[in-house]
């Protein structure tokens, strides 16, 4: 029983008092059978809950996170890092007048090639904010040369946009997508 009440506790990120009910628990006795499908409908909650998490924290730091055993703090290291900024030029003006379906497929596209590049890179995704995307690099994973790896994210996001199928508006007009990208690095 131990097992479901933790994993079920962690589904629902209720971690307060998994310690506090192993006592009373060692008391009942439970059928194998039963245990075992408690257990696997746990393990699903679980499964669902870290796939939420993940989408608002970097992958990455999910998986350092749970390859060192370790629960997440907040804190502040001072390191060298370099931070990877790009946007669509003129993104308001390009889709003036486009179906919302064409504008989200034309930011699902977009977006999911920088942040492809970004994670061939090593570099760790922080955020998109409408048409842009926020990457750092060296931090919080350890990117031996990392200036040159988002520099050379940069040069490729251009290069990966442009290889995209073109885009057209509703009356045939083909959009022409140009990427901005500025990297910089610093304490």
């Amino acid at each position: 029983r131990f097992l479901v009440d933790d994993m079920t506790a962690i589904s629902c990120l209720d971690l307060v008092h998994i310690d506090e009910d192993m006592q009373e628990e060692k008391k009942k006795p439970m059928k194998v059978a039963e245990e075992l499908e408690h257990l696997q409908t746990a393990f699903k909650s679980m499964r669902s809950a870290v796939r939420s998490w993940s989408k608002y924290v970097p992958p990455s730091v999910v998986q350092r996170l749970f390859s060192a055993g370790t629960e997440a703090t907040i804190g502040v290291t001072r390191v060298n890092a370099s931070i990877l900024f790009c946007d669509i030029d003129g993104f308001e003006a390009l889709c003036r007048g486009l179906p919302p379906q064409h504008v989200l497929s034309l930011l699902s596209d977009v977006l999911g090639k920088i942040a492809d590049i970004i994670q061939v890179h090593q570099g760790t995704l922080l955020e998109f904010i409408g048409d842009e995307v926020l990457a750092v690099f060296n931090t919080p994973n350890t990117v031996r040369d990392h200036v040159y790896a988002a520099v050379l994210s940069s040069a490729e996001v251009h290069i990966g946009v442009a290889s995209l199928p073109p885009y057209y508006t509703s009356d045939g007009r083909e959009l022409s997508l140009r990427i901005r990208c500025g990297v910089h690095t610093s304490n």
